[in-house]
């Protein structure tokens, strides 16, 4: 017995195949990273639905295979500046299509022909290094006043905060050279007090530091630094 399908179903029929072949973005594990070219083999991790071709025209799920030689996108610009990632297998990534194929663009960087008519296929997929697994798996070291490089649970952290910045945590302070020339000069020109055991030392150097170079009562670095003779 034939199926009577109307116009507006088959409409839609056509519409849902094209855009199974349509993508935008998702996310997607790395299965192996080259450094040399910044390039990845990427294991996208949603699946897509697919008409069965069944009598009842359900759907059925298909994987998508694995994309290789994904370039990386790391950030980058000012005549070769960067900032680049050791990826590894299992690291996240949000792979993007781009809306026309990008071969003869990447072959020559300049104004080019799309190699392939497709628009927004797998072949002309990028990925962006992001944190985007599971929901839970969040940064144990994300500020939400401060700007933070570095690795998640390391000790070499770089803290950028409004007036200073700070590394591995609040005690290891990256010294300004403008602040070291400051304390250089102040001990350099120290006059000394005698018979007070270096106290006055001590207590003009932490006001020194804890002030970020700004004298307290209008007094200089040399005022403060006076050492026992």
């Amino acid at each position: 017995m034939s199926e009577t399908v109307s116009l507006g179903e088959t409409i839609s029929r056509i519409i849902a195949s094209r855009l199974i072949d349509l993508h935008t973005a998702m996310p997607g594990r790395v299965k192996s990273y080259n450094a040399s070219n910044q390039t990845a083999d990427i294991e996208p991790m949603l699946m897509r639905q697919v008409p069965s071709g069944g009598p009842e025209d359900e759907d059925t799920l298909e994987t998508i295979p694995i994309l290789p030689s994904v370039p990386v996108m790391f950030p980058s610009g000012g005549s070769g500046f960067f900032i680049s990632f050791p990826l590894q297998e299992g690291d996240t990534v949000m792979l993007v299509f781009n809306e026309r194929d990008c071969t003869n663009y990447r072959d020559t960087g300049n104004l080019s022909n799309p190699a392939l008519p497709t628009t927004h296929g797998l072949t002309s997929a990028v990925a962006f290094p992001v944190n985007y697994g599971q929901k839970n798996n969040t940064f144990s070291d994300a500020s939400s006043s401060n700007m933070v490089i570095g690795k998640d649970g390391g000790s070499a952290n770089l803290t950028v905060k409004s007036n200073r910045l700070e590394v591995g945590g609040p005690g290891d302070s990256v010294a300004l050279s403008s602040k070291v020339d400051l304390i250089v000069d102040a001990i350099s020109n120290g006059v000394p007090i005698s018979m007070d055991g270096g106290v006055g030392y001590q207590t003009s150097m932490k006001l020194i530091l804890d002030s970020g170079g700004a004298m307290p009562w209008n007094t200089s670095a040399s005022d403060l630094l006076k050492v026992d003779s």
